[in-house]
């Protein structure tokens, strides 16, 4: 099922902005699963904007210190160190990838925006946009480009790479961060790997927080099922804290205050002084004129 995305504007600061995902086994191959088991499979979390939570296959890897290859894997084997001292994960089967995790990333999400694969990590967008020849080519006289306007097709079925850079538009820079769920289970005493995508939430440059699926707190859950039929449940709460009252009054006598400076400033401009008019004179207006610019 195709679930749509819902656009927000947000001017506070995202590490505010937090949710709550509750994840629960509602069948078990085709079963429906008892209370019992309902209420043992199921799971809430509270993420943070990019702030990792690792999964239990990640939380292995990067447990082992010599797996750890960059300064980001290194951070994560200490950010491991630290969480064994305190007594491990408090997550279960839900996980979240953040930005730095991108070559971690699945390939089966690699389609969504923002997303980069290992094997096209190098070179980059920009340096294959500049490096184009469609870039490097000075623009052709106005004559050229008006007497090739009828020779070439208005719609490119099978643009090539160079085509594609030098007629795209550049997206602004996303963040992105992938909540997903470890739904990893084992057949014949193996362990079949198996992870799904929840919720993908983007925030750009201008301040806005894409997320799909939306919010679906108090609404019909969110399914999906697993390989071997299993089938699960979730929501999405937004459980940001609301902002205090007193901070709402104070944004709003700060547009108060500003608004009534703004009316000071041009009403100082203007100034309240004005010239009488000559007494006995006439006034008038030129409405219509006719043959104004003829020659004589």
């Amino acid at each position: 099922m195709e679930h749509t995305q819902h656009l927000y504007r947000t001017e506070d600061d995202l590490k505010n902005f937090c949710i709550r995902v509750h994840l629960s086994k509602v069948s078990h191959g085709g079963r429906m699963a008892g209370s019992n088991t309902h209420q043992q499979e199921a799971e809430s979390y509270i993420f943070s904007w990019q702030k990792k939570a690792f999964s239990q296959r990640e939380y292995e890897f990067y447990g082992d210190a010599y797996n750890c290859t960059s300064a980001l894997e290194s951070r994560y084997s200490r950010d491991i160190a630290r969480l064994r001292q305190e007594g491990g994960r408090q997550n279960g089967r839900l996980f979240c990838y953040i930005e730095g995790d991108q070559p971690n990333i699945p390939a089966e999400l690699c389609g969504s925006p923002n997303v980069v694969e290992p094997s096209q990590s190098e070179p980059t967008f920009a340096s294959r946009y500049f490096s184009s020849s469609a870039i490097r080519r000075r623009r052709p006289p106005r004559k050229q480009l008006l007497a090739g306007v009828g020779d070439e097709e208005p719609v490119l079925e099978r643009p090539t790479v160079e085509e594609r850079l030098a007629h795209r538009v550049p997206t602004p820079p996303l963040q992105s961060m992938y909540i997903m769920a470890d739904l990893t289970h084992s057949v014949e005493g193996i362990d079949i790997w198996e992870e799904h995508l929840l919720c993908l939430i983007q925030v750009d440059d201008g301040g806005a927080v894409s997320v799909k699926p939306d919010f679906n707190s108090g609404q019909t859950p969110y399914r999906i099922e697993t390989r071997n039929r299993d089938v699960y449940e979730y929501r999405l709460h937004q459980v940001m804290e609301p902002v205090p009252p007193e901070h709402i009054d104070q944004e709003k006598n700060l547009q108060e205050e500003i608004y009534r400076r703004k009316a000071e400033q041009l009403h100082n401009l203007v100034g309240t002084q004005f010239a009488d008019p000559v007494s006995n004179a006439l006034y008038g207006a030129v409405i219509l004129t006719c043959h104004f610019c003829k020659p004589l």
